[in-house]
């Protein structure tokens, strides 16, 4: 909300609605792109899919739903 234009004037609630929906799609894209490279990759290369298989099995036992954050930020 403090947003400011290059004159050092404070910008406008649709300026500042436009500037989060260019950060916010801009971010997906690029997040949707980074994921789709990192799966096919996995996916190709041999080994990989298993051994992350391995791990989560190892590392969450009794997953019986989506993990969350606290549970998967310390997998090797």
């Amino acid at each position: 909300m403090e947003g400011r234009d290059a004159k050092g004037e404070k910008l406008g609630r649709d300026e500042l609605t436009a500037e989060a929906l260019t950060q916010l799609v801009a971010g997906s894209d690029t997040m949707s792109t980074s994921m789709c490279a990192l799966l096919f990759h996995c996916i190709q290369t041999p080994g990989v899919k298993e051994k992350l298989q391995r791990e989560l099995i190892e590392a969450l036992p009794e997953l019986d739903s989506i993990p969350d954050y606290n549970s998967v930020k310390r997998l090797p």
